[in-house]
């Protein structure tokens, strides 16, 4: 709601530009990080994906997003690509988050120069020291979270712990009270213990960017369930990092065959290799390089 009420004050009034224009005064650089700021800037980082799209995805759980969905979507959406394509020539360079981002930009006319993936430093998300349990099923709970047939896993047997601090939008767990155990929000080194001793994390996602769930459970050498689309569908490696499934129903049924043989198949190293890729710190190396050019 605060994205969008910025969105508003920005498409319809252009505050937050005349806001940044009296900041940015004297500043020898600038980076641009919104995507409802239109000022002028050395590089703009793309970091998420349309204001519609983002609705679209929401609609599922949100009655609001469904409402502007159904009504509002072609005016919203003439209107934010027409604000992100006026935040884009006024930036020297930009660059994306992802290849979905930067496929979903190009297809609106907004060309982007490049990826910078923004993933923190391996060391914020590694394995921790001990055996692991895998005796349970990581699950991230948030506003991105999409449904599944909760109790049709739990009466398989499927022992899901659910983490996240965000609010969960229209019930769409409450349909699952009694067969998700529910943590609320954890310190890094609880979920560094989550991740490593679970069997998979399991991410049935609305929208994702780039997926940085994912790539922390990999970082940490556990594989990730996920959906075939949007950024997950680059981060995860299908049958070598984790699977990526069609629908609801493929996911479930997957869930339910890897918790029946309790074995994946999959090397933590291999998972921790390819969540290497996606550490920030080269990323970012290169990104104030393109910012000082």
């Amino acid at each position: 709601m605060v994205w969008l009420e910025s969105w508003i004050h920005e498409s319809l009034f252009r505050s937050n530009s005349i806001a940044a224009e009296r900041a940015r005064a004297g500043q020898d650089r600038v980076l641009n990080l919104s995507s409802t700021v239109a000022v002028a800037a050395d590089l703009w980082w793309c970091q998420g994906i349309p204001l519609d799209l983002t609705l679209r995805g929401m609609r599922e759980t949100n009655t609001l997003a469904r409402v502007m969905g159904q009504w509002t979507a072609p005016l919203i959406k003439a209107m934010d690509t027409r604000l992100l394509r006026r935040i884009r020539a006024m930036a020297n360079s930009a660059m994306a988050i992802s290849p979905y981002v930067q496929e979903v930009f190009l297809a609106r006319g907004i060309p982007t120069d490049g990826l910078v993936y923004g993933f923190p430093d391996l060391a914020t998300f590694q394995p921790s020291s001990g055996d692991r349990t895998r005796d349970y099923v990581l699950l991230y709970s948030g506003k991105e979270t999409s449904r599944l047939d909760w109790h049709r896993l739990h009466e398989a047997g499927v022992r899901i712990v659910a983490f996240g601090g965000k609010p969960v939008a229209g019930g769409k767990l409450n349909d699952g009270l009694g067969a998700i155990e529910r943590l609320g929000q954890v310190s890094d080194a609880d979920l560094r213990r989550l991740y490593t001793n679970a069997l998979f994390t399991m991410v049935p996602f609305s929208y994702e960017a780039l997926g940085f769930v994912p790539i922390e459970s990999m970082a940490c050498g556990t594989p990730v369930l996920t959906y075939g689309r949007q950024g997950p569908a680059f981060t995860v490696v299908d049958g070598v990092t984790g699977w990526l499934c069609r629908s609801s129903r493929e996911m479930e049924d997957k869930a339910i065959e890897l918790w029946a043989g309790r074995s994946t198949g999959i090397a933590p190293d291999i998972c921790r290799r390819r969540a290497a890729e996606f550490e920030f710190d080269p990323h970012a190396r290169r990104l104030i390089g393109r910012l000082l050019e």
